[in-house]
């Protein structure tokens, strides 16, 4: 052996030792990496459900308007209050009415406002479908009709709920209005269905306003 091999084999050695090192501490720095990638998007994953469950617990500054012709219907609901319970306002304008105002308790969010005629009138009705926050997304209609007592004002009418012994229910309503009329369909489920998957079709109810009950279509 050289002294030249013998002078070389230390500095060879360290050599190798530094990169070896240099690949450990690379190792080390993308395993850290990946890690701190994981704890990122499980933050975000985090934060993401926290704000979608701010925006649905806080419904409030909802604005439903409705323009037709000189007819305005208009329901709000305040900034501060959730989606689950509070209250609604409701003010209506028709063309030789005086403005009718409505301050109305309420369970659940205002899904959607129709303001057209029911049942053969002539003048426009205002349809408000509000829907529960639970699993169960169960429904309900309050509608505003043209008195006939106080010609110049409107007043709530009753509309019956669907009886919840009907075949298959178990909420997830939906709502429309039709030429006048009032709509309900819904999922229709079998005894053993899970709430997320109903296997037994669609339901479709019209609802009678001179028996005052739904009428299944």
């Amino acid at each position: 052996m050289t002294q030249d091999e013998t002078e070389l084999k230390p500095a060879q050695y360290l050599l190798e030792e530094r990169i070896e090192a240099f690949k450990n501490k690379a190792l080390l720095m993308e395993s850290c990496e990946k890690y701190y990638l994981l704890l990122l998007s499980v933050l975000v994953s985090f934060i993401s459900v926290f704000l979608a469950n701010v925006a649905f617990a806080r419904c409030g500054g909802l604005d439903l308007t409705i323009h037709k012709h000189h007819y305005e219907a208009r329901a709000t609901i305040d900034q501060s209050e959730d989606c689950s319970i509070g209250t609604y306002h409701l003010i209506i304008k028709t063309p030789g009415r005086k403005v009718s105002y409505f301050t109305v308790q309420r369970e659940g969010w205002l899904r959607q406002m129709w303001f057209e005629p029911l049942n053969k009138s002539q003048q426009p009705s205002v349809v408000l479908w509000l829907q529960n926050v639970g699993s169960g997304s169960y429904g309900k209609l309050n509608v505003y009709v043209p008195s006939i007592k106080h010609a110049d004002l409107y007043v709530r009418t009753k509309i019956t709920p669907l009886s919840p012994t009907v075949k298959g229910y178990q909420g997830h309503d939906r709502y429309t209005v039709t030429d006048g009329s009032l709509y309900l369909s819904f999922p229709r489920y079998r005894p053993h269905d899970p709430n997320c998957c109903p296997s037994d079709g669609q339901a479709i109810f019209k609802y009678d306003f001179q028996n005052k009950k739904w009428i299944e279509q």
